[in-house]
């Protein structure tokens, strides 16, 4: 979802839509906040130990599905396939 598409609902003169667009903004606060706050906090309130045995299962995407999905010489950078013309 867009922001600016969200911020324009806010801009309604009809009070329904208004509200929509800063429920929605609450919304999509909450889902960038979440991770992020996430992030912050594990480290700060787990032990090394656990925070390493929480990681394990990512180690195969970080050896080799990261560096694949950010290659700048992959077809398919990012997730954003090279068009044909």
């Amino acid at each position: 979802m867009s922001y600016m598409k969200v911020v324009a609902y806010t801009h309604s003169p009809d009070s329904a839509t208004v509200l929509y667009g800063f429920a929605n903004m609450f919304v999509l606060g909450f889902l960038w906040a979440a991770p992020g706050g996430t992030g912050c906090a594990l480290p700060a309130y787990l032990s090394r130990e656990k925070l390493t045995e929480l990681f394990h299962p990512y180690r195969p995407w970080c050896s080799v599905g990261w560096p694949r999905t950010f290659s700048p010489t992959s077809s398919d950078f990012c997730g954003f396939r090279e068009s044909a013309s």
